[in-house]
């Protein structure tokens, strides 16, 4: 009978490998065939291909399949082992799919025929030197690139703007060296002179920068090697490649090795290192363009002009940033910062008032927060007086002392890095013990049952928990270092509390920020009953300590006594004046003017004595006002029932008018019972109140609002809080918002169908039942809200949106809600959930997204893939085309595409020896329930990542992924695919695709699925994504992932 065979042949390169071309290794093969009377039925040949792993050899996966499928060949003949793979595990692993399928090996060099015990021993123990040989070249090769940097060498790559490669080497290419020193020139001639302004000169005279393509050419008849070129295409300058030609060395004659940029949560080009300890510079072999001494005048310079971005310069005399960072807004909880503005007096004279303003308003100038500005003078004042009012306490040196001994311990932050070392450590030993027992597999009979892969798997494990507590390590020992930090020298603590007066008024600007940050934590803010921004108190660093700070700021505006000293008058004024300039007021007669709580005073308009006729006086009323309750024009309008009782007559709805102030009572009921309504409120409508809490259930305040409040409610029937929270809650359409709420409870009571249905004409709240359900439904909603409300915090480095944040926004090309870092996300999942509700109406699907570099690189390559410059540079209407093709293609069949991807998750558990139903799918056990995001936290500082709210202008949820083709890379399917699945889940469970960074993506679902639906859809999400299964720490079975999916309304995919 004739033997049969495939032959492989396989090169690394285009080049001749091993003495033996693709030709050759054929032409041996064939030899030996015709010697031993083998027929070759087929030959396969990867070109240029690694034999690092088999994914990346189509042919070889390709033979393998043929193997399997058509039973046809006795041999795998290749020229030399090292052909047939030079990773251990994948070419055991393959030796077992041939011999599985009755397939012997033959590698002609070493004479080896698996088809003896003595081939198969020589197989395993020549394939195991192949992967050492391919790591002791990695290794070597790194060796080599080190000491080639460190003798001067440049180790290749895209030659620097101003160079050009020549054999290996640097050479100046003089057409460019001329723009580069241009370059340097033009900034270092001036100290106005900006990367900004180069830039500009660069575009101005119309020099052209090198924007690289690389264009591999692969080796043809007529050059059998193959070679990359660079291809620049016409391009105007970027102020990012003037940075990148000032801060590269190489310019000057150096050589720079190890030094690399990293994306930092959006951020682009934060250097990994900050000394020069973090990399290597040396002096190079090639010639330099401009002198070391000029390349170093522009680093300094580059030094002073690295500013926070968005931020002004802390140094001008304009602005008074003493209390940055330790302010906070009394609406959304952000960072007020210094907010200064110039303005000409009227006798010409240029002056300016400086204001702090909530941060985050500064940088949207819209959305859920206001301007709140409050005068640096007025916060100084009370400030720096309660804190000069602290000092002077006696024994408060020593109080701070004993507090830092007691607060600052480091010891149970020793302790736990302690432990965590040890778990280390453990981890080391067992690391080591899996190495030794890999290595005596095949040799050491103890271990003849156990199989390398498994070795791997353990191994691979290992590393995961190692990096995980070296991640928690290195988190505990910055805490350390922290609190270290803060342990300041006794003495310098007593002497500046002890001469603080002295010390503050002297002290130049940067001092005073110090002295202040050094004592307090944080200055908080309030309304007061004209809905002004004042100082409330402020929370002292060391004990922790609240200072009130109301008292002091009413010394600073009101006068103590109806006779006032001229002095004390004109300061009066004067401050009032500062106050109306900056704060843009309107005094009018007949209202009042309010400094605290309980201090206001009316004003009044007279005919003016001795003035020209029509011209008037203002006075300010020493006594304080005690005027009646009103909704005056300061008092922010929350709700208003006749635009309900409008909808109701417009619509012909058939309900009662009082419907129209159901969820006005709710609300107000609420704040009642927890003691939000002002003392004004309290004096006129005290016996409500009192009878709300003594029978809340049995109170009606429907009525109430109807006849005494007007049917309006407005937020000076509150007190401070209750005011704050009625801005942040209730004053304006944003998340989270009252009536948003409202609208998610009649949608979770209705059900989606009937609540969009024409029965409600979308007023479906009007007809939720007004009985205590719904008020305690919505109580729980409120208490959640407001205690999100008080201890929500942001990080004030994330307030404005990134680089890559602005870019995939516009990209997207519709509209976009960027929410910052928070401790807590119910802003955002309420934006998400309002969002949700009005997409039905308006046509869009909301997304949450996390904005980085890689996903914008991923949104780029698939929509606009011949692309050449930067991803920031993509061509928007090339990307719409992309969007209106995938939206006009035909969707596939998505259980189709499913079953095919549970197929091939088939085939890897048979080639890795795997029962399908035993090991694979498993038990249903030890699952989770699954309701939140995970894509959009961070793990490290518990808080939120910053995050994109982008509202989808397509009608079906599966269309999305023509905005966001974040796939088609490793395991992660195609846009098509994607596409065609997320059709399929949503038709078959209502699942909606919800939220996404660049390696994640998560689904929404209005209910889990069944039980016994869960192992089917396990199966199919493992085949979607087999990541979440296989990199499951504690059980990686299918069974797992139904367990948790039966009790889940979020589903998660991650692909590694």
């Amino acid at each position: 009978m004739i033997k049969r065979a495939y032959a492989y042949l396989r090169v690394s390169t285009f080049q001749q490998v091993d003495g033996k071309s693709l030709t050759g290794q054929e032409e041996e093969i064939r030899k030996y065939c015709n010697v031993y009377g083998i027929e070759l039925v087929d030959v396969y040949s990867d070109e240029g291909k690694s034999g690092k792993s088999i994914e990346g050899r189509p042919q070889f996966q390709k033979m393998l399949r043929d193997i399997k499928e058509k039973q046809e060949v006795d041999y795998v003949i290749v020229w030399k082992l090292s052909r047939f793979g030079r990773n251990a595990c994948d070419s055991l692993n393959s030796l077992n799919i041939l011999q599985d399928n009755g397939v012997n090996l033959v590698a002609l060099t070493e004479n080896v025929d698996t088809a003896t015990p003595m081939g198969r021993l020589v197989f395993t123990l020549l394939a195991a030197l192949a992967e050492m040989e391919r790591e002791n070249i990695r290794e070597q090769t790194a060796n080599g690139l080190k000491y080639n940097a460190l003798s001067g060498g440049w180790n290749g790559g895209i030659p620097p703007y101003g160079y050009d490669a020549v054999n290996k080497e640097l050479v100046i290419n003089e057409e460019e060296a001329a723009v580069v020193r241009k370059i340097f020139e033009w900034y270092l001639e001036s100290e106005e002179a900006s990367c900004d302004s180069v830039t500009g000169r660069l575009n101005e005279e119309g020099i052209k920068p090198r924007h690289y393509k690389r264009v591999d050419r692969k080796a043809t008849e007529e050059s059998e090697t193959d070679e990359t070129v660079y291809l620049p295409p016409v391009a105007d300058w970027y102020t990012s490649q003037v940075k990148k030609i000032l801060d590269n060395p190489t310019v000057c004659g150096k050589i720079r090795y190890g030094y690399h940029k990293t994306d930092d949560g959006g951020n682009k080009g934060k250097q990994s290192g900050d000394s020069e300890n973090d990399y290597i510079l040396v002096d190079g072999k090639h010639e330099a363009i401009i002198s070391e001494e000029m390349w170093n005048r522009a680093q300094e310079k580059r030094k002073k002009s690295r500013k926070p971005r968005g931020r002004r310069d802390s140094t001008s005399e304009s602005v008074n940033n003493v209390f940055n960072g330790i302010v906070k807004c009394p609406q959304c909880g952000a960072h007020m910062i210094n907010y200064g503005s110039r303005y000409k007096r009227a006798n010409g004279e240029e002056s300016y008032y400086s204001t702090y303003v909530c941060g985050y308003w500064n940088n949207h100038k819209k959305g859920k927060c206001r301007k709140n500005p409050i005068k640096t003078e007025i916060l100084e004042k009370a400030v720096i007086g309660g804190l000069r009012e602290y000092t002077r306490r006696p024994n408060l040196a020593e109080e701070i002392h004993q507090y830092m001994e007691q607060e600052l311990d480091t010891g149970k932050l020793e302790k736990e890095t302690e432990e965590l070392k040890n778990k280390i450590a453990a981890l080391d030993k067992n690391e080591d013990m899996q190495y030794k027992i890999l290595c005596q597999i095949g040799v050491n009979p103890t271990y003849q049952n156990m199989k390398p892969e498994r070795i791997q798997i353990n191994l691979d494990k290992i590393a995961t928990e190692k990096k995980e507590l070296q991640e928690k390590l290195n988190y505990k020992m910055k805490q350390i270092e922290s609190v270290q930090l803060e342990k300041m020298d006794f003495e310098l603590v007593k002497n500046l509390l002890e001469n603080f007066n002295e010390v503050y008024e002297d002290a130049p600007k940067e001092l005073r920020k110090r002295l202040v940050r050094s004592l307090i934590k944080e200055v908080q803010l309030g309304y007061d009953d004209k809905g002004k921004v004042v100082p409330v108190k402020m929370i002292l660093k060391f004990s922790g300590e609240q200072i009130e700070l109301m008292k002091e700021h009413k010394e600073n505006f009101g006068l103590n006594e109806a006779h006032a000293e001229p002095e004390e008058l004109r300061d009066f004024l004067a401050s009032l004046a500062s106050y109306v300039l900056a704060c843009d007021v309107t005094l009018k007669d007949g209202e009042t003017i309010g400094f605290s709580a309980d201090d206001k005073h009316t004003i009044t308009c007279s005919p003016g004595v001795s003035l020209p006729e029509e011209q008037m006086t203002l006075k300010i009323a020493y006594e304080s006002d005690e005027r009646e309750l009103e909704n005056d024009d300061d008092s922010l309008g929350m709700d208003d029932a006749s635009y309900h009782i409008e909808s109701i007559a417009e619509k012909e709805i058939p309900i009662a008018s009082i419907n129209a102030y159901n969820h006005m009572a709710i609300y107000l009921r609420w704040c009642m019972e927890h003691d939000l309504m002002s003392e004004k409120f309290l004096e006129e409508h005290g016996e409500v109140v009192n009878q709300v809490k003594a029978d809340s259930s049995n109170t009606d305040l429907r009525t109430f609002i109807r006849e005494e409040l007007f049917g309006c409610l407005f937020s000076a029937l509150f007190n401070q809080k209750g005011r704050a929270f009625a801005h942040y809650y209730y004053g304006e359409n944003d998340a989270p918002y009252y009536p948003a709420d409202i609208d998610d409870y009649a949608l979770k009571y209705f059900g989606p169908s009937r609540y969009h249905s024409n029965e409600f004409q979308q007023e479906a709240y009007l007809f939720i039942p007004f009985d205590e359900k719904y008020h305690q439904a919505m109580a729980k909603v409120i208490e959640k809200r407001f205690v999100n409300w008080q201890g929500q915090d942001f990080d004030e480095d994330t307030l404005e949106p990134s680089d890559v944040a602005q870019a995939i926004m516009e990209y997207l090309d519709c509209e976009c809600t960027y929410f910052p870092s928070m401790a807590d996300d119910d802003p955002i999942m309420s934006a998400y959930s309002y969002a949700r509700r009005l997409g039905v109406r308006e046509g869009f699907i909301p997304v949450l997204i996390k904005p980085d570099e890689t996903l914008l690189e991923c949104l780029v390559m698939n929509a606009d893939p011949e692309n050449d410059a930067d991803c920031y540079e993509f061509d928007l209407k090339t990307v719409e085309e992309y969007r209106k093709k995938m939206l006009t293609t035909p969707i596939k069949d998505g259980k189709a595409v499913l079953e095919e991807l549970i197929g091939q998750r088939r085939e890897e558990a048979e080639d890795d020896e795997l029962d399908w139903e035993e090991e694979v799918l498993g038990e249903m056990e030890g699952g989770y329930d699954n309701c939140r995001f995970s894509s959009c936290w961070g793990l490290e500082n518990h808080m939120t990542y910053p995050l994109i709210l982008a509202k989808i202008p397509v009608k079906n949820s599966w269309e999305i992924f023509a905005y966001l083709p974040f796939g088609g890379w490793n395991e992660c399917p195609n846009t098509p695919e994607l596409m065609a699945v997320a059709k399929y889940w949503f038709e078959k469970y209502g699942a909606v695709p919800a939220a996404m960074s660049h390696d994640e993506l998560e689904f929404l679902l209005p209910t889990p699925v069944s039980q016994e639906q869960a192992m089917e859809n396990a199966a199919e999400q493992y085949g979607f994504c087999p990541d979440i299964v296989v990199q499951e720490q504690d059980d990686p079975t299918v069974g797992n992932l139904a367990d948790t999916l039966w009790q889940s309304t979020v589903w998660y995919f991650w692909w590694d």
